[in-house]
């Protein structure tokens, strides 16, 4: 999952972007808050729902704040190197 698209992805969120794509892999997570489909019926479907998508890139920015943030990742690692390494 941690490849070219998820980074692309996190850059757009972040930016408040809504995104639109063809399915992949590594966007199933993040489903409830992009199209994930064919793009030319996504594009359609935002200029239908427009009043939907700042909402919906609000939440998608509180949950890759909340999982995916530089202090929870550290804490992530930290926990790997300390159950490897020990203390």
């Amino acid at each position: 999952m941690h490849d070219l698209h998820f980074v692309h992805l996190f850059r757009s969120i972040r930016a408040g972007c809504f995104c639109v794509s063809d399915p992949h892999p590594a966007y199933e997570e993040f489903s409830d808050w992009m199209f994930t489909s064919d793009v030319l019926a996504g594009i359609d479907w935002c200029k239908k729902n427009r009043s939907e998508l700042n909402e919906r890139v609000a939440k998608a920015q509180e949950y890759i704040r909340d999982r995916y943030s530089p202090e929870v990742v550290g804490k992530c690692w930290e926990n790997v190197l300390l159950t490897t390494l020990g203390d």
